[in-house]
Formats: structure tokens, C-alpha cells, sequence
């Protein structure tokens, strides 16, 4: 039929972004596990963790001279969330749509050797149009919390605006925050990241 649609179009706006329902290509599980050098993974193939609860865990071995550098991050300059070690410090910063920056930090600087250092995100609202969630994070090392941050403020996805998908141990592209200068690459060993599900 010439010059008509023979499907409805969807009209959507925020909604159609914040449904649910929309196909990715992750598989859908409790635990995700990568490993340094993992190539970028664009964020419809990542887990899909914003505005849900979830840890992210990096397990790293910093040398006795110290290390500095991304531990894993997702997103770019309009948006997502790295995790990264700076002066010695672990830090975990979310970037909402380049409007907002939420930024935590440990208050010690984390000694040589083998650590975890992972942050919790724990929802407390959601809401539409436009699509977005708040919540709280608290940072830890070897499972001990070392700081904390409320009412942060996450969007529904970031893969329209960025492109940038998630990164293990460098951040390409545009860095997620301006505490350092892309690739930023970690100088110590990240022998893994793990991202668990609630």
C-alpha cells in the first residue's frame, strides 16, 4: 500500500525509553564477570543495572609504588559512572546527563597489595517522563565501607547519548568525569570486575 504505514508508529517519548520490555542483548543473570582487556560492550549488551540494585566489584593488586587509573566505567562526558583510583584514593563518580555529578571517594588511600573495592547501589524512587531513579551508594574495601553518598540521581539508559558502552580497566572516548584525562588507564593488575544483581 503505497504512501501508508502498515504498522502502527509508536509515538512514545519517555515511556518508549523506559519500557521494560525492550529487547537488549544481555543475558539475563545474577552475576557478570570481566576481565582486563575485555573489548568495549556497548551498554545494551552490559548488564542492565541502572536503577536496579547492584555491586560492582573490582578485584585488584596495586604494586608497592601505587597505582592510579580506571577500574571499570561505562558512559562518556553526557553520561554514566566510573569507578577509579586517584592519589591513592578509590572514587566512584556518576555523571547523570552531564547536568549532575555525584562523586564519593574513600577518605584513606588504599595500601599496596591484593584489595575488592566495590560500590552498592540501593534504589530508593523511580520515576517518568523523563525516566530516572535515585538512590544511595556506598563504596567499600576488602568489604569494609570507607564512604557513602545519598539521593544520587541515575537516568533510565545513556546508550542514546553516549554510544560509550562498559569499559574494564581504561576509558576510551570521552572520560565519564573531568578528575582525569582519558584513557586513564589503571596502572596496577584488575584481575577481574564482577557486576552482581540483586
Amino acid at each position: 500500500m503505497r504512501g501508508k504505514s502498515r504498522f502502527p508508529l509508536d509515538d512514545r517519548r519517555h515511556q518508549r525509553v523506559a519500557d521494560p520490555t525492550r529487547p537488549v542483548a544481555a543475558i539475563p543473570r545474577k552475576q557478570y564477570t570481566y576481565y582486563s582487556g575485555t573489548s568495549i560492550l556497548h551498554p545494551l549488551a552490559a548488564p542492565q543495572i541502572l536503577g536496579v540494585e547492584h555491586t560492582i566489584t573490582a578485584h585488584v593488586t596495586i604494586p608497592e609504588k601505587g597505582a592510579e587509573g580506571v577500574l571499570a566505567c561505562s558512559g562518556g562526558e553526557f553520561g554514566g559512572w566510573t569507578l577509579f583510583l586517584k592519589e591513592g584514593k578509590f572514587h566512584y563518580v556518576h555523571n547523570y546527563l552531564k547536568l549532575d555529578h555525584f562523586a564519593v571517594s574513600s577518605a584513606a588511600v588504599v595500601p599496596a597489595g591484593r584489595h575488592t573495592l566495590s560500590v552498592h547501589f540501593t534504589p530508593i524512587e523511580k520515576h517518568l517522563m523523563p525516566d530516572y531513579s535515585t538512590g544511595n551508594v556506598t563504596l567499600s574495601v576488602d568489604g569494609k565501607q570507607v564512604g557513602e553518598m545519598k539521593g544520587v540521581k541515575v537516568a533510565g539508559q545513556y546508550s542514546a547519548v553516549t554510544g560509550y558502552g562498559l569499559l574494564i580497566g581504561r576509558n576510551t572516548g570521552t572520560p565519564v568525569s573531568h578528575e582525569y584525562k582519558a584513557p586513564y588507564a589503571f596502572t596496577g593488575k584488575v584481575e577481574k570486575v564482577t557486576v552482581d544483581l540483586k
